[in-house]
């Protein structure tokens, strides 16, 4: 294998194929570049090429240049705040060149708007003590409260310095009690909150409960509600409960309005659509087969159900009779049903052929080319698809355009023709496109070749002209 002798011009005309070709540079590329010129960057400047990634400048930033590009994205409505990780030189710039982006901010005669920014240092103890007296978590991940945790590192530092400046830092790992778990509690009832929730809102007392009482119920009938949380459910009220729901929106989901009767539901009958199937009074079909489809098109029809979608708004009734019938209106006239039954009609898939088919019919019907195109623009939008162009299409299907040979007296006839005819002349009739764009042409515009057809003060009335 040969070695090949690298020169500074070799370099520069590699450097350049390989960014024009946009490949990855060998070693051996870099490394002669490096050789010869000292660094890569040094060769990339001497071939004129950017250098940095995706080809992309490297600025030089200076104080103005910092100023002008926070003033631009204010300009441009982008938000200051995230600058941090859309614009990361930028941000790394001010911080260098004023100690921080705050600074850099107000030095381009910007405000951030700090009061909706932060909490006052005032604020966050208040915040803190509110906490306290709702017997709250202490711990600051436990709120979803970014302002709160924004101005906490801006005041405090850390959550643990916020909290120990009330002299509250023994809460911040909270010694349980007996007494202390029933007040949580109870000021969690107080408060309006779902007891039922707390263990996703507050994990540590519903430990401390385990702890101190055996169990989170325990608690609750410690602390006053026993029984309350503890109903016990029978197959009658779940299915009543389920009908009601029901009844008052049939598409929304159980699931979302009350998860407990789901949870109960799902434990009792296997699954929640077999208990809103005994609700209804129906049997859940697990295995469809072609009888089943059909039968249960039957019932739906009798039943009175609105029949203007697809398997009667089932979607599983829809996909049976779709794989064994092959399409919903199949399965339809297969329970014999079709004429009671309205089935939507499928959108038309255009293929090359049906498009040359579809334009020799029209021609041996002794339409023309342009009104073809007229009665059925899903024809000029499938020709324009699949050939590139109307013209192409009818090329395509053994035909050729009549191109014709326009003038200024060829324009003036056309137009006293149509006038004659009282046919349109506006502009926005697909029928005049090329008799307004030739009459743009020769005359300037379409008014001139109205007034040179004789028209005086035309005006436009519903799309025609009245003389």
């Amino acid at each position: 294998m040969s070695r090949r002798f690298w020169t500074k011009e070799k370099v520069i005309s590699e450097l350049r194929r390989i960014r024009k070709d946009r490949t990855k540079s060998s070693d051996s590329v870099n490394a002669a570049a490096r050789h010869l010129f000292g660094s890569l960057r040094a060769a990339l400047e001497e071939a004129g090429l950017p250098c940095g990634r995706n080809g992309r400048p490297i600025k030089k930033w200076t104080k103005e240049l910092v100023i002008h590009e926070i003033r631009q994205r204010a300009t441009d409505r982008k938000k200051l705040r995230k600058t941090s990780y859309e614009d990361k030189p930028l941000h790394a710039s001010a911080r260098r060149y004023f100690g921080s982006w705050g600074r850099a901010v107000e030095a381009a005669g910007i405000s951030l708007s700090e009061q909706d920014y932060f909490y006052s240092s005032d604020e966050v103890q208040l915040k803190i003590v509110e906490l306290y007296e709702r017997g709250d978590s202490m711990r600051l991940n436990s709120h979803k409260d970014k302002k709160l945790k924004r101005s906490v590192i801006k005041h405090f530092g850390t959550w643990s310095r916020a909290v120990k400046s009330l002299g509250l830092d023994a809460e911040l790992q909270r010694r349980w009690t007996d007494q202390k778990v029933i007040d949580a509690i109870r000021h969690r009832w107080a408060d309006g909150r779902d007891l039922a929730r707390t263990r996703f809102e507050d994990p540590g007392l519903v430990g401390a409960a385990s702890i101190r009482f055996g169990g989170w119920a325990k608690a609750l009938e410690a602390a006053g509600f026993e029984g309350q949380f503890r109903r016990k459910w029978t197959d009658g009220e779940i299915l009543d409960s389920i009908r009601g729901l029901i009844s008052k929106d049939p598409d929304a989901s159980i699931s979302i309005l009350d998860r407990n009767l789901a949870d109960l539901a799902r434990n009792r009958f296997g699954s929640l659509a077999q208990a809103k199937a005994e609700a209804n009074g129906t049997q859940l079909i697990e295995h469809w087969g072609r009888r089943s489809v059909i039968s249960e098109i039957k019932r739906r029809y009798q039943a009175g159900e609105p029949s203007c979608t697809k398997g009667f708004g089932d979607p599983k009734l829809a996909k049976a009779a779709w794989r064994i019938f092959g399409s919903w209106s199949k399965a339809v006239e297969a329970a014999g049903l079709s004429d009671q039954i309205i089935v939507p009609k499928p959108p038309r898939y255009w293929n090359e052929n049906d498009v040359i088919a579809l334009i020799r019919k029209y021609h041996l019907e002794g339409h023309s080319f342009s009104m073809m195109i007229t009665w059925k623009k899903s024809l000029l939008d499938a020709a324009n698809r699949f050939f590139g162009s109307w013209s192409n299409a009818v090329h395509a299907a053994g035909f050729e355009m009549p191109n014709r040979k326009w003038s200024r007296d060829v324009v003036v006839a056309e137009i006293q023709a149509r006038i004659n005819s009282e046919r349109s002349l506006s502009t926005y009739d697909t029928d005049n496109i090329n008799l307004v764009a030739a009459g743009r042409r020769y005359f300037g515009s379409w008014k001139n070749a109205i007034k040179a057809a004789g028209v005086k003060n035309p005006k436009k009335v519903k799309g025609r002209i009245r003389l």
